[in-house]
């Protein structure tokens, strides 16, 4: 397939995409399968700006989006393998400040010392924590394609503006009015029930 020349050209940014969501030293082999899954069923039309194979002109977020889905896949199949022998995951709430941003990366950490420790309070704790991610994961979704990707750049790079303003050739100013935006958003979206989980009142907190 030539289109996924086009694409594997820049190898060397998908590596340091997805070594920024927590692959490490396992990035290349992420990003192999990202390209097999791209084989299987990019939508060229969307992989190239403006539909345009032939111009060659990559749409970057529609691949951010598949590395970043087949990250997520990849906890989620660890979260399952661990849960298959009845090891229970203690939630990392550390990386999850006053802004309800979240990073994918180091989301879980193995406890398995504590697997009878855990009583139904923090089994509550942690599905309800699962709840508010799955809520800000929807909200995001639901933005306009370029908010959506910035915002997550952002995010899962830990870089400063300043550096995203250099590397993007996007000013700061439009940069941050952006990730302001976002954050607003994501507030209004799940800030009520971010209050409930910090007060303990997890009852509270409901699925859509």
């Amino acid at each position: 397939m030539e289109w996924l020349e086009h694409v594997t050209k820049y190898h060397h940014e998908w590596i340091a995409i997805m070594k920024s969501f927590g692959a490490k030293d396992h990035a290349e082999d992420f990003v192999q399968e990202v390209y097999i899954r791209l084989l299987k069923g990019a939508d060229l039309n969307n992989l190239f700006v403006n539909g345009n194979v032939v111009k060659g002109k990559i749409n970057k977020a529609y691949v951010y989006f598949a590395l970043r889905n087949t990250w997520i896949m990849h906890i989620r199949k660890q979260r399952s393998n661990r849960e298959n022998k009845n090891r229970i995951e203690i939630v990392n709430y550390n990386h999850y400040d006053n802004d309800p941003s979240y990073k994918i990366d180091n989301l879980f950490s193995n406890r398995n010392e504590l697997d009878h420790q855990i009583n139904d309070q923090e089994k509550i704790k942690f599905n309800k924590y699962e709840l508010i991610l799955e809520k800000i994961d929807k909200e995001i979704n639901s933005w306009h394609w370029y908010d959506m990707m910035m915002f997550r750049l952002y995010i899962d790079s830990g870089k400063s503006i300043r550096t995203l303003a250099k590397e993007t050739n996007i000013s700061r100013d439009s940069i941050f009015q952006t990730l302001k935006n976002c954050k607003t958003r994501i507030k209004i979206a799940i800030g009520e029930d971010w209050e409930d989980f910090r007060n303990k009142d997890y009852d509270l907190i409901k699925a859509e």
